[in-house]
């Protein structure tokens, strides 16, 4: 699963639960700053509770041009767009 710029605090509610299905690596696009550290602060998070703490794993993937990486990487099938 990856996530293109994550502007707001939604996206990463996506991860407050585990998924069974869904595989733990968590490929993060986006220019450094807030939004990015806070979406990271945010699933470290729900990665540090005491009550059903998740398993994620963010790899950031830095780019000028982050859309066009999360394209030629090609780690996901699934993209994650919030605005």
């Amino acid at each position: 699963m990856a996530f293109l710029e994550p502007g707001h605090f939604h996206a990463a509610l996506t991860l407050k639960t585990s998924i069974a299905r869904v595989d733990r690596n968590v490929h993060l696009y986006a220019t450094p700053g807030a939004d990015r550290d806070a979406f990271i602060a945010l699933v470290e998070a729900f990665n540090g509770r005491d009550d059903k703490p998740t398993d994620w794993q963010v790899h950031v993937h830095e780019s000028e041009v982050p859309r066009d990486k999360l394209i030629s990487d090609g780690y996901a099938d699934v993209v994650i767009l919030v605005g």
